[in-house]
């Protein structure tokens, strides 16, 4: 195991955990009522958890991820078409197989990185 997938694995592991446990939010604006800045605040750590859980799939190579900056209609459907080959070669009907990151996937990927980045000091119970 590489050393990038271990700390995605903990890193993933840990946020769930403190989604269950916490008890601050760090995520709460003025104005807003408690309950919406829980609502918030679990759905970022919903997208942090979904980033490093999709980032374990692109290291195990059953995802493909291409940038937002990069992602096209056209490149989408040219990668679909090899996972398909590769699935149709490689995997039975009931085993795991690769796929493509549409663009709804891309941006909740790439938004988890940012709240990781912008929450990273906050991560604490």
């Amino acid at each position: 195991m590489n050393f990038d997938y271990y700390i995605a694995e903990v890193i993933c592991g840990g946020l769930k955990h403190l989604k269950k446990i916490q008890h601050i939010l760090p995520a709460w604006q003025e104005g807003e009522s408690e309950e919406v800045a829980q609502k918030r605040w679990d759905g970022i750590l919903d997208d942090i958890t979904y980033t490093f859980e999709k980032a374990m799939d692109i290291m195990d190579h059953d995802l493909i991820y291409v940038p937002s900056k990069d992602w096209t209609e056209e490149l989408y459907q040219k990668n679909l078409k090899i996972t398909e080959e590769m699935n149709e070669k490689y995997y039975d009907k009931n085993d795991k197989k690769y796929e493509v990151m549409i663009k709804d996937e891309v941006d909740r990927y790439e938004r988890g990185w940012k709240f990781f980045q912008t929450y990273f000091f906050s991560l604490w119970d």
